[in-house]
């Protein structure tokens, strides 16, 4: 089960803001490929709302990834993002179908499309395999109207992250963004790295070494 750390950059520097913990069965994570398994991810605050410069910090959230079963042209994945305390929906984060490029869209309770990320797959990072893309950053255009208006990109890594599956990512927030506009933004994040970075083994390799 994956474990994210959110860290925000603050006038004090680097701060710890939030975690976020995967909560899965088993038998998705060996049996279902990172496209289509099921999940659910919680995220708690850390810092407080002082520390960090923004009511974002009073936020306690779940996640959820619903299991993409038959043709992924049609069942896309998307994650569904709601308040944990009142079950207020938030928004959520959709994968749309494209032939090449990596792709997400943000929208907001009303279902709106509040940002469309595009990841362009001509990058080294994504078309030259696993072992460059932990060197290569790799860059997602935060989007509106055909805008860029902010980035979302995944940095190299440096030599302890090469030899772990540990990625790092790191997110300039669109200027207007709001608190919860932010947040979809963050699971934008988390969707990206299990959609076209989770790198285990094979559901195949699974169950042979089962």
């Amino acid at each position: 089960q994956n474990r994210y750390q959110v860290f925000i950059q603050s006038p004090m520097g680097l701060k710890y803001a939030f975690k976020c913990n995967e909560r899965s069965g088993c038998c998705s994570r060996c049996c279902c490929s990172n496209s289509c398994r099921g999940l659910e991810m919680v995220i708690r605050h850390i810092a407080s709302a002082a520390e960090i410069d923004t009511d974002i910090s009073r936020i306690f959230m779940r996640a959820e990834k619903p299991c993409a079963l038959g043709c992924l042209c049609c069942c896309r994945p998307h994650m569904d993002i709601k308040f944990e305390e009142n079950k207020k929906y938030l928004g959520s984060v959709r994968e749309p179908f494209a032939c090449c490029d990596k792709d997400a869209e943000v929208y907001d309770a009303n279902n709106n499309m509040r940002y469309k990320i595009v990841g362009d797959c001509c990058q080294l990072g994504l078309c030259c395999g696993p072992s460059v893309e932990k060197m290569a950053e790799i860059e997602f255009k935060i989007e509106r109207n055909g805008e860029q208006i902010g980035m979302m990109k995944k940095t190299s890594a440096n030599i302890g992250e090469y030899f772990t599956k540990a990625d790092s990512y790191k997110i300039s927030f669109p200027i207007d963004a709001t608190p919860e506009e932010k947040m979809l933004l963050i699971c934008a994040g988390l969707l990206i790295d299990y959609q076209y970075f989770e790198r285990d083994s094979t559901p195949e390799e699974n169950r042979r070494g089962m």
